[in-house]
């Protein structure tokens, strides 16, 4: 085993190794190379999968062999240099066999700490992603933050432990999270995961992305409220453009014609016409204000999103009795940006979390139309939305839920939406973005 230079290759060396036929041997030459990166102070290395070419080795029993040796050299060191492993796999039929492995040795007890190859990020990669294979398992895993570190002084032992939860207090409050579960995050490209990686640094969110199935796609971020917002938007500007052009071409007929790419605007419904009617009634059942306008508010991106979870929730449940309108009350300051990208949590779910962390809707508007939820602008004005809500399957909720619980012990299929647990419900909240579509905006005093 020597290292040379790299010569025109774009790393800092190169370790060249014998050729193995024997796996046991494999595994010491795998832990010879990983010790000698960790004595060079190196932070990562690629390895090809070894002996399954000339030397005609099982792929399963190379890759028990390569992961033996990353767990004995690098798992159960406290102090190590190494931070990415990567195994570099050509052949897509090769990758369950590595992936198997990965799965086994996840259940090994590590020293360090529990969760090893949850840390040590293994990419199994080919030159190219085509989609056939994008139905593999792709974890793209948060980075590590450098922690912020207090030093409290006080008269008192009771001083400090006072200071210590206020300052947590104020942590908890300004943490938020946002969850987005959306088919055409299986159309990003490799760059476009890469830039999504890079937010984390960028932007001080920690975001972490799955991709277990074409039915099945899930991105959270993690942060202070501002940079969650940031990097959501950021990701859906990304997702509108990767969408496929027919998820936005059909409308509802009753919607005005909108100039070619202008994503979103709000129309005022003309009194005394039948829509603005419906719409008023269902405000003035339950809510006696001056109503000054009603507005139609027509987004393409944003309905072609709730359709396609509408359909995907009817294939799931085995019904359609899944959508209701309800009434959600904002503040002035976010209404621009709920037409343009909807229901984010980051903004339009901060008034309350009784009942889970997700964004809340009322059955009655004179709930949603409160001080609370709907604050005066300094005309004196105030708004709440009539909305489309994809309530499907839901359950009672209850504080510090992120993601509504399981339908069942024996089944990882969660609930749609969840509940204040009175019957009938008096509001639902809902974790997914594209759950709800602000239909109407009503401005009243």
């Amino acid at each position: 085993m020597i290292m040379t230079k790299p010569g025109n290759l774009q790393c800092k060396k190169i370790i060249h190794l014998v050729n193995q036929t024997d796996t046991k041997k494999i595994q010491q030459s795998v832990e010879g190379a990983l010790k000698m990166c960790t004595q060079n102070n190196f932070t990562s290395i690629s390895l090809p999968a070894i002996g399954t070419g000339q030397g005609n080795i099982q792929p399963s029993e190379v890759a028990d062999a390569m992961l033996d040796a990353v767990v004995e050299v690098v798992g159960k060191k406290s102090q190590n240099s190494l931070k990415l492993v990567r195994m570099v796999i050509f052949q897509p039929a090769m990758l369950n066999d590595f992936h198997t492995s990965m799965l086994k040795k996840e259940g090994i007890d590590i020293q360090e700490k529990e969760g090893f190859f949850q840390n040590v990020l293994s990419f199994f990669t080919r030159r190219k992603v085509d989609n056939a294979q994008q139905n593999e398992v792709i974890e793209i895993e948060s980075q590590d933050m450098d922690p912020a570190c207090f030093h409290i002084c006080g008269v008192s032992q009771a001083h400090v432990d006072h200071a210590k939860q206020v300052i947590k207090d104020l942590i908890v409050k300004e943490q938020d999270f946002n969850l987005i579960n959306d088919k055409a995050l299986f159309s990003l490209s490799e760059l476009e995961l890469q830039n999504i990686y890079d937010m984390q640094t960028a932007m001080d969110v920690s975001i972490s992305f799955h991709k277990s199935s074409q039915e099945e796609a899930k991105l959270t971020i993690e942060g202070l409220s501002k940079d969650v917002l940031k990097a959501s938007n950021e990701i859906h500007e990304m997702l509108k453009k990767v969408r496929p052009e027919e998820t936005f071409k059909d409308v509802p007929q009753h919607w005005d014609d909108m100039p070619a790419n202008t994503p979103c605007l709000s129309f005022p419904i003309q009194p005394q016409t039948q829509e603005h009617i419906d719409v008023l009634k269902q405000f003035e059942d339950t809510c006696k204000k001056n109503v000054l306008k009603i507005e139609r508010i027509q987004n393409r991106s944003l309905w072609g999103g709730f359709q396609i979870k509408k359909k995907d929730m009817e294939v799931r449940n085995g019904h359609q009795n899944n959508e209701r309108k309800l009434f959600h009350g904002a503040c002035h300051t976010t209404i621009d940006k709920i037409n343009e990208l909807g229901f984010n949590r980051s903004y339009a779910g901060k008034n309350a979390a009784l009942y889970g962390d997700g964004t809340y809707f009322a059955v009655k508007a004179n709930y949603s139309a409160s001080d609370t939820y709907s604050k005066p602008d300094p005309q004196g004005q105030k708004y709440v939305y009539l909305c489309r809500v994809l309530t499907g399957d839901f359950t009672t909720g209850k504080q510090g839920m992120k993601v509504p619980p399981p339908k069942s012990t024996t089944t990882i299929q969660l609930y749609d939406s969840v509940t204040d647990g009175v019957s009938p419900p008096s509001m639902f909240i809902i974790f997914h973005d594209n759950q709800a579509y602000p239909e109407y905006l009503i401005t009243f005093k």
